[in-house]
């Protein structure tokens, strides 16, 4: 979504931008698997009683261990397709997504805002806040 909105607020992207998620599991039972998964745990939560018993078992402020989150890892790959050129392929990859590295991102976005502002837009007044991309 983020993508997608600073593709259109920038529009240097190009008309034929296009932006999509998959993910890669590495066997095909795995996807019915995550699939049953995701569907119980959306109607579990629209079921009061447990609803709440799943509120208990992760209640809000409360989040995984420093030894759990130093176990924890993420990879992403990046593909991106111009015309006939061949394929740019990139991959990031690193510790906890859900703490340490995404403040590791927010950072680096925040140092790349303040120290590259020449490169920056006059932002203006606007609601919602702008993405970075469409931003610099």
């Amino acid at each position: 979504m983020i993508a997608r909105r600073s593709a259109r607020l920038r529009g240097d992207y190009g008309p034929e931008f296009s932006y999509a998620h998959y993910v890669a599991l590495p066997r095909i039972y795995h996807v019915g698997l995550a699939l049953a998964g995701a569907g119980a745990l959306v109607g579990a939560a629209k079921i009061g009683p447990l609803r709440r018993m799943l509120t208990r078992m992760n209640p809000p402020g409360s989040g995984p261990s420093p030894e759990v989150r130093a176990k924890s890892w993420f990879k992403v790959t990046f593909v991106g397709r111009a015309g006939d050129d061949p394929p740019v392929i990139a991959e990031v990859s690193g510790g906890d997504p859900g703490y340490d590295e995404t403040a590791k991102m927010a950072g680096e976005t925040a140092l790349c805002l303040v120290l590259q502002r020449d490169m920056c837009k006059v932002q203006v007044a606007c609601r919602p806040p702008r993405p970075p991309a469409a931003s610099c």
